[in-house]
């Protein structure tokens, strides 16, 4: 049984690992836990400068507001699977980058 959750585990970190879509592990008090290496093709950081941070300093300014009300929002309850919040991340050079967690 050890061996096959073993494997499983291996598999699953495999798959999040070369995934092409961007995939954060954000915990409640909105610290990005995890950040996939596709972090560092999608918005120029290195996984590095991601984890330990608050998710808004990644965020368009513009878009903090409505990230912080959607977050209040959600928070009580969880994110409900397959569900969709559309903000504009940015680059370290501050470049607009379309990000939908989900």
């Amino acid at each position: 049984m050890a061996a096959e959750l073993e494997r499983s585990e291996e598999h699953f970190r495999a798959l999040i690992e070369n995934a092409s879509d961007l995939i954060l592990i954000v915990e409640k008090n909105a610290v990005i836990r995890y950040a996939s290496p596709s972090v560092e093709r999608m918005l120029g950081y290195a996984r590095e400068q991601v984890s330990g941070r608050q998710i808004a300093e990644f965020i368009h300014p513009d878009d903090v507001a409505l990230l912080q009300m959607q977050w209040q929002c959600i928070l009580p309850q969880g994110v409900p699977r397959g569900s969709t919040l559309s903000v504009a991340a940015h680059s370290p050079q501050g470049v607009p980058s379309g990000v939908e967690p989900g």
